[in-house]
């Protein structure tokens, strides 16, 4: 809907309001304001109109030139199956002028949030829900449909998968952390921490034998919030955990 008021006339007792095309809408005036429940499926330029009554009969209108333009229909792209504690990417169509606002459930926006394509963490095993709501450069809004995620319990899934386990405490930390992992196979492995943004702020590099390893962070001046710690060897991330600094 919108809102469109008028100064008036002296010379006028009452007034009469008009939007053309009749395919623009419905309005409705009192007086020297009106409202207009604009047609959803109308796009384009529409008149608003105002004319002043008198016992010589309706003068001439004052007019607006209105451009209507369309509501956005956000359709969402991306894996719709994924593993526990896994980051993904999810898209929508990328319009010069709109702004982006997704929700998650299930899962952790790290990257991306205002524009079209968005990075999520999705957490533990279950069912998680993606949507997206668009609105235009004109101020049109519109929203996707629920974008349904399964979410698996993918240990096991590898030899290396299977073979390793990570534990992280306390969680919630406050000046040091604990990472203990089993690595199934030796070599240089990389440990890293980041923040939702996905900007890394802790990192260490260690030549793992195969078995248990555990090292320390100190996370005493990280700022309060959630951060996902990263397990990789090469480009492949091997284990992914979340904790809570306070």
């Amino acid at each position: 809907t919108s809102d469109y008021t008028s100064s008036g006339s002296d010379d006028a007792d009452s007034y009469v309001w008009t939007l053309s095309p009749d395919t623009a809408g419905t309005i409705t005036g009192n007086v020297l304001s009106a409202t207009v429940e604009w047609n959803s499926d109308f796009s384009g330029t529409a008149t608003v109109s105002i004319a002043g009554v008198n016992a010589c009969g309706e003068g001439n209108p004052s007019t607006l030139d209105v451009e209507v333009g369309d509501i956005p229909v956000p359709v969402i792209t991306g894996e719709n199956e994924v593993c526990d504690n896994t980051s993904e990417d999810y898209s929508t169509g990328d319009n010069d002028g709109s702004t982006y606002t997704w929700e998650v459930t299930g899962g952790t926006i790290t990257d991306g949030q205002g524009t079209s394509a968005v990075t999520v963490f999705w957490g533990e095993p279950g069912t998680g829900y993606l949507t997206v709501a668009e609105e235009s450069d004109p101020g049109c809004s519109g929203s996707s449909e629920e974008f349904d995620v399964t979410i698996d319990n993918c240990t096991g899934i590898g030899e290396e998968k299977e073979n390793s386990k990570l534990l992280v405490y306390p969680n919630p930390a406050q000046n040091t952390l604990t990472v203990e992992f089993n690595n199934a196979v030796s070599g240089k492995t990389e440990i890293s921490i980041s923040n939702l943004p996905g900007q890394v702020v802790l990192q260490k590099t260690m030549e793992a034998t195969s078995g248990k390893q555990s090292l320390h962070f100190d996370v005493s001046n990280l700022v309060n919030g959630l951060y996902i710690i990263k397990i990789q060897k090469g480009n492949v991330v091997i284990l992914t955990r979340q904790f809570v600094k306070r």
